[in-house]
């Protein structure tokens, strides 16, 4: 690949824009995604999703019995907004404008719903019971329906009202109407609807009785993992991604149809489903599961038809499986022997998920032939575009699948890696729902040989951990690795690093030169994205004697105690030298100090018993130390005179420069510069363990270290201190 599919560290610009969006008119927030600036259009885009998300979920629970069902039409909706918003004439309709596109690709898909049940229910008899609940959700969908139909100026108030819950004078700000506009309006939809209601057979006091359960918006949020998976995919098209790799083959179908117009057939057929399946419900009798329309009658003692068979086939996979595969991997710097990990994989309509627990590393889309003797599957990977050719066998719940580039000849491959062979088990017909610790990454250990295929490859990837490989540079090789981690208690859960093997196969670590940061994405707080610059010592091991090259990870237990030890020669070499350092914090433990200012004034531990010290670890290339440093600097001068004390320690390494910041941004305590010399710069950060910025070290009256970490409480807890 060209470059990294990562984004840089975000803009100040973006930074602010985050805290200000969500209170932007829908009008503003269409226009910002639709200039499709990256940032911009995936906060806003977020923004809305929030906004009308519960409304939208609302509407398509009430036509799809499925949850599954429900979200995959969930998530199709906000990705038409996406597409299509730049044809919305009225932007402060943006509400009504998602319950007509919600309503049309949820009636869409209960057809396609009902089509796979009466698949998955030949020879068996329908249910008995439609409960009153069912019932009720088909009336409130027909209101929907007939809702979709009224004139915008009824429609729109009745949405932001009834379905958002906003009161009169809300609804009449996002529209810009009079109140009393708003309440008239309102008054003529209900009166409207009510006749619609009695025209589809529905008696008058019950229409009266259905719009008013209906006018009592439900307050439920939408899922966390279901916003996410939303905006996600938003992000993934936002940057160029195919919609078929971003999402569900399920749900691109429905956005496919819905964009171009497809949705009007589905709806009418979904119209004349609804009015048949209501009618029996109010009559109380159990209705047949009706037939699709213009749909031909095949007789039961006639052969099934080649795309039946398919369909039949494919629902026998549907579901859960689980097997056990060999995994050899290196974590931490230590080769672990072998062991059994077990993998799952989630089998649903057309797509294969596979995942080991910690990530989810393929997934696929795949066909079958089960007429063919043996049975064929083809497999197209949705990471990298792969394609794989396969044969499988069911019987009862093992399902035994060989696949690889060329078709094997048989199930039982004789030359061990000539073709993948998988046995699985059934645990479940309904498919899991499979959530990686994030997104698209494939494992713990990765090793490919740097000079197969003639030479030296520029780049690997594999989902979202993304590898360049730079050519050799004084006999020096270079990797520059990207990644996606999910914070945990602050701190990233996974990191990687290359290294390299010899022809004796023994392991050589590569040394960090540039970045090792990491920067937050605006849709998800708790994923960030990393980036490290790394170079082998030609001296160590030059690049031509490279005979593989690995990636590893580094979990957060072993970074932590690699670090405690190189804190230990660190501080041991600073005493030498006598260099002044701040020691590796532990909370709960005394924190002694002694440092010296840019007056050269003492600034000692010693000193400030008695005193809330608050050491804050900064930089001016670092956004959030700059974003929060007025909300410090008030906090300091409110309660000063309390008791609490602050101590700048700045890593830029630019003294002038900084110099010229601190009297601009006037910060009225102490400052202490780290060196900017590369050794006394690495002793400090080695010694101190703060590697990423900002960083706040919070130390009671008796000497105690009590807070270690970002801004997130910090008031509340330095209040606490200066109470004690």
């Amino acid at each position: 690949m060209a470059g990294l599919a990562l984004s840089v560290p975000r803009s100040l610009d973006a930074l602010f824009d985050s805290g200000v969006v969500g209170n932007l008119p829908d009008g503003q927030l269409i226009e910002r995604f639709t200039a499709r600036h990256r940032e911009a259009a995936e906060l806003a885009f977020h923004a809305l999703v929030d906004r009308h998300g519960p409304m939208v979920l609302r509407v398509c629970r009430r036509v799809l019995d499925d949850p599954n069902d429900a979200e995959d039409a969930f998530q199709a909706t906000f990705l038409i907004l996406l597409r299509r918003a730049g044809s919305i004439r009225e932007r402060g309709s943006v509400a009504s404008w998602l319950h007509g596109v919600a309503h049309r690709v949820a009636s869409r898909a209960r057809v396609e719903s009902a089509r796979r049940r009466r698949i998955e229910r030949q020879g068996i008899r329908p249910d008995a019971g439609h409960d009153d609940q069912a019932a009720r959700l088909d009336l409130e969908s027909l209101i929907d329906e007939e809702l979709t139909r009224l004139p915008e100026k009824y429609q729109a108030p009745v949405v932001l009202c009834y379905l958002e819950g906003l009161t009169h004078e809300a609804a009449a700000t996002r529209l810009g109407w009079p109140v009393g506009t708003v309440r008239g309006r309102l008054a003529r939809a209900r009166d409207l609807l009510r006749s619609r209601l009695v025209r589809r057979g529905i008696a008058a006091p019950s229409a009266v009785g259905a719009i008013g359960a209906f006018a009592a918006p439900a307050r439920a949020r939408v899922p966390a993992a279901m916003g996410e998976a939303t905006v996600r995919a938003a992000a993934d098209v936002l940057m160029g991604r195919a919609l078929a790799a971003s999402t569900s083959v399920r749900v691109a179908t429905l956005v496919e149809a819905t964009a171009r117009g497809g949705t009007a057939i589905g709806a009418k057929v979904a119209v004349v489903t609804l009015v048949t399946v209501l009618g029996v419900a109010i009559a109380g009798r159990s209705p047949s599961p009706p037939p699709p329309p213009s749909a031909p009658q095949v007789p039961t003692q006639a052969p099934a038809a080649p795309r039946e068979a398919v369909r039949r086939a494919m629902l026998q996979l549907k579901g859960t499986w689980t097997t056990e595969v060999d995994v050899q991997e290196t974590v931490n710097g230590i080769p672990a022997p072998p062991r059994k990990q077990k993998m799952t994989w989630s089998i649903d309509r057309d797509t294969i998920t596979e995942s080991d627990g910690v990530f989810v590393g393929w997934t696929y889309r795949y066909s079958l032939n089960p007429d063919r003797k043996p049975a064929t599957i083809d497999l197209r990977s949705l990471n990298i575009g792969l394609d794989l050719k396969g044969l499988y066998k069911l019987e009862g719940d093992t399902l035994t699948i060989c696949y690889d580039h060329e078709r094997p000849k048989n199930l039982e491959p004789r030359a061990p890696g000539s073709a993948i062979r998988q046995v699985l088990r059934r645990e479940s017909r309904t498919p899991t729902k499979l959530s990686p610790r994030f997104p698209n990454a494939e494992g713990c250990y990765w090793a490919v040989s740097p000079h197969e295929r003639g030479g030296l490859p520029t780049s690997m990837a594999s989902g979202s951990l993304n590898i360049i490989v730079g050519a050799p540079d004084d006999g020096a090789m270079r990797v520059s690795v990207a990644s996606m981690a999910r914070l945990i208690d602050g701190e990233p859960d996974a990191e990687y690093r290359p290294v390299a093997f010899d022809a004796d196969k023994k392991r050589y670590a590569f040394n960090l030169t540039e970045g090792g940061g990491w920067s937050t994405s605006a849709s998800f707080r708790d994923v960030v994205l990393g980036h490290g610059e790394f170079r082998l010592d030609p001296a160590v091991l030059p690049a031509q004697r490279v005979k593989a090259l690995g990636i590893e990870v580094v979990t957060p237990e072993g970074k932590r105690a690699a670090r405690a030890a190189a804190s230990k020669t660190a501080m041991q070499e600073a005493r030498d030298s006598r260099i002044d350092v701040l020691p590796w914090p532990e909370v709960g433990k005394p924190y002694p100090f002694a440092l010296k200012d840019t007056a050269g004034r003492a600034v000692r531990s010693a000193d400030l018993k008695g005193k809330v010290v608050l050491i804050d670890c900064w930089a001016g290339w670092c956004s959030p130390c700059m974003t929060r440093m007025p909300g410090l600097k008030a906090l300091y001068q409110r309660r000063h005179d309390a008791g609490l004390e602050v101590i700048g320690v700045n890593f830029d390494r630019h003294p002038a420069q900084t110099d010229e910041l601190v009297k601009r941004l006037g910060l009225p305590w102490p400052e202490v510069y780290v060196p900017a010399d590369d050794r006394t710069y690495t002793l400090w950060q080695d010694a101190s363990g703060i590697h990423d910025l900002p960083r706040l070290l919070l130390i009671d009256r008796q000497g105690i270290l009590r807070w270690d970490g970002g801004t997130d409480k910090l008031e509340k807890q330095v209040e606490a201190m200066l109470r004690m």
